[in-house]
């Protein structure tokens, strides 16, 4: 368990000398229309989580056993995400670069969603290969874009990932599946100096610094990698051989539970901007997160609540799993979870409007 505490310090030293960096190439997130934090904030909390996995990827392989595609991918990620924090390039051209490596990945390396479990009552769906691929495809670039897009405010993508993070941990630890164990456990402790910089009441605002779209990609690839290797049959020996034939942590409908957050925000934020005739990658403030500000929360309160939710989610697709409820029930139950969302988000949303019109009085 040494590695905990490398991991910990690397991350910590990273943050420190990489917003140092961050000034002087002007890595940094500036206030606009929607962006309402004070000064202008390092963009480096990705790229630090990234060097202290790259660390214990070299240092600890036996302790956590990865493939280089892992790496490889993720470092393309943190790359992107670096470039389109300096250069902010367009919304089109991120999806295509997502689209290609996820492509990649799925027809050069074999990493797929092809099983989708008994969601419905008709017994286990496998899907054949072309729609297998295309599945897996959009799957992996929505998972990463729904982490991308729930990063709005100071410590709210630390937070939900810390939540997801853990939860698997649990159903890989109750699957005996060690490595992904100690994964999870690494991914969390690098992501812990970010929370206690942002969060913290007791340091000053100098220190803070975001994730960044290098530290939201990467997160939402890995928790997508993690999924898929939970949820999949034999997808975990794609990384770990010992782990061949192992039984599944958890199925295709608790993943679902475990990242309903993020994907509810996803979705519900798209539709609203289709209904409005708007792109649904069109950056505006419709979040939820936005929301719960507007009508009179702190950052602060709107990240615990979210967060806090996000847990509760989480916490119900795990003891499902444990309690073996029907993965059918469990699916149609997140789908009115989702429409209740839905509507409570229209009518926060009117809330809101109805206060800006008043406000203009």
């Amino acid at each position: 368990m040494l590695v905990l505490p490398v991991v910990f310090i690397t991350s910590v030293i990273s943050l420190l000398v990489l917003r140092k960096v961050a000034f002087k190439l002007m890595l940094v997130d500036t206030p606009n229309d929607r962006k309402s934090h004070d000064g202008c904030v390092p963009l480096v909390g990705g790229i630090a989580v990234y060097l202290s996995l790259l660390l214990v990827g070299i240092w600890e392989r036996n302790a956590i056993s990865l493939q280089s595609t892992y790496f490889t991918i993720s470092g393309c990620l943190v790359l992107l995400g670096v470039i389109d924090d300096k250069f902010d390039i367009s919304a089109k051209a991120r999806l295509f670069i997502l689209l290609a490596l996820s492509i990649w990945l799925v027809l050069l390396k074999d990493f797929s969603f092809h099983y989708l479990g008994n969601f419905i009552d008709v017994g286990a769906v496998y899907m054949s290969s072309p729609v297998g691929c295309l599945f897996s495809v959009l799957a992996i670039v929505f998972s990463i874009v729904c982490f991308n897009m729930i990063d709005g405010i100071d410590g709210l993508l630390g937070s939900i990932a810390i939540v997801v993070l853990s939860s698997l941990a649990v159903l890989f630890e109750l699957n005996n599946q060690s490595t992904y164990v100690m994964f999870c456990l690494v991914l969390i402790v690098a992501l812990l100096p970010y929370i206690v910089m942002n969060l913290t009441l007791k340091l000053p605002k100098d220190y803070r610094v975001f994730m960044g779209d290098s530290g939201s990609l990467l997160i939402g690839f890995t928790i997508v990698w993690l999924l898929v290797v939970a949820t999949q049959p034999n997808q975990a020996s794609l990384f770990d051989s010992e782990l061949q034939n192992k039984e599944l942590a958890m199925s295709p409908v608790t993943a679902l539970w475990l990242i309903a957050m993020p994907l509810m925000d996803m979705l519900t934020v798209m539709a609203k901007r289709l209904l409005n005739g708007n792109s649904p990658l069109k950056a505006d403030r419709s979040h939820f997160h936005h929301l719960l500000m507007s009508v009179g929360l702190s950052s602060r309160e709107s990240v615990v609540l979210i967060a806090l939710a996000a847990l509760v989610f989480a916490v119900i697709g795990v003891l499902s799993e444990i309690r073996m409820v029907h993965e059918a029930t469990m699916f149609f139950i997140l789908v009115y979870v989702f429409l209740f969302y839905f509507v409570s988000n229209l009518l926060l949303e009117n809330v809101v409007k109805m206060k800006m019109e008043v406000t203009q009085l």
